[in-house]
């Protein structure tokens, strides 16, 4: 059997008889959060969801995001929406705390990416940002972890490039400030076009890169902005995530919201995390998924599924030997011998999901 994602041609529509125009139309990124005028053409109905499901995510309104997404992944004719509608999956089911679903949203997410599609390379920040969250990415797990006294969690908001790490790590305070500086003109550009959830990101960004090399005010002033557009515009995650770990440092900054602001903040903050701690507890994440790379887990995934080797090959592009080698070097990271016993390890995390 041939993964579904495999049938699809490279501009996104499945292989359907009647096509409508607007179906082959794709904008990188969608931008959820700007006004519905901003968009030229008009958004499509799907892009409406996609638009309503991120705003209630970005509200901290997790189990309304899952009721507006729905199964868009299954009904879309679109590669494109496709593949939104599983990122937005995938993210919500971390703060829903539903490991199986996250299983299944990832793993057809990567068979999808897995296509030479136009935009393949934008598109892959998709898995990326989730590999991020969930301590995967090994590049930007190194990177942050060189930092002195950084405060490190896998679900820092993965702005910080290579090169601020290193001349933060090293001391380079004037070079790490022209960097800084550089992305100042984001800001500007980014209020323009009207992206809030990106202008809010990138505020906290650069209060946290201030914060580094202590300047202080430029570092209040960021936060503000970003507390600001969360206030304005209910757009809470972005601040409530990093409000977390750096509680003392947002202090200044809050000084002109009030009381009920900074309660509301704090606990969509604590709550954000608790549910967070809760999902990477679950045994099927700490049995599977974190002991394995992600191509190798999607080999993991396709071999659950009950496809061939010869499947799999022409769907990842390689040789049925290479195939059968890769699956072979999977069984000592996961402690088994075989691929049966691969197999039931993963249905055991499935049906077993809490420690």
């Amino acid at each position: 059997m041939i993964p579904e994602a495999a049938e699809k041609p490279p501009d996104g529509r499945t292989k359907t008889a009647k096509q409508e125009q607007s179906n082959d139309f794709f904008r990188y990124p969608i931008f959820e959060h700007k006004s519905l005028s901003s968009f030229s053409p008009p958004l499509s109905d799907e892009e409406k969801i996609i638009k309503l499901v991120f705003e209630a995510f970005h509200a901290c309104k997790f189990e309304e995001a899952e009721a507006l997404l729905g199964n868009l992944y299954e009904t879309t004719d679109n590669r494109y929406i496709r593949i939104y509608a599983l990122r937005c999956g995938c993210a919500i089911d971390i703060f829903l705390c539903n490991t199986r679903r996250f299983f299944e949203h990832y793993s057809i997410l990567s068979a999808e990416l897995q296509a030479d599609i136009p935009h393949k390379k934008e598109l892959e920040e998709c898995i990326h940002e989730l590999d991020a969250t969930l301590g995967k990415n090994e590049y930007y797990n190194n990177e942050f972890k060189i930092l002195p006294d950084y405060p490190y969690h896998e679900s820092f908001l993965p702005h910080l490039t290579s090169l601020n790490a290193v001349s933060l790590a090293f001391g380079n305070r004037n070079f790490c400030l022209a960097e800084i500086r550089a992305h100042e003109i984001n800001c500007i550009h980014l209020k323009k076009s009207d992206s809030l959830v990106d202008l809010q990101s990138m505020h906290i960004y650069l209060g946290c890169a201030y914060a580094f090399v202590n300047s202080f005010d430029e570092m209040t002033y960021h936060f503000k902005q970003a507390l600001k557009i969360a206030e304005e515009h209910n757009l809470f995650y972005v601040p409530a995530l990093q409000y977390y770990y750096m509680k003392k440092t947002f202090r200044t900054a809050l000084l002109d919201f009030s009381d009920d602001f900074e309660n509301k903040l704090e606990a969509l903050s604590n709550d954000i995390h608790n549910r967070y701690a809760a999902f990477t507890d679950k045994a099927a994440i700490n049995t599977v998924y974190r002991l394995l790379p992600r191509d190798d887990f999607l080999l993991l995934y396709f071999a659950v599924q009950g496809y061939s080797n010869k499947d799999v090959a022409n769907t990842m592009h390689m040789s049925p030997g290479t195939v059968g080698r890769r699956y072979s070097e999977i069984y000592a990271p996961l402690g088994v011998k075989s691929k049966a016993e691969m197999i039931e390890l993963y249905r055991r995390a499935e049906n077993n999901p809490t420690p």
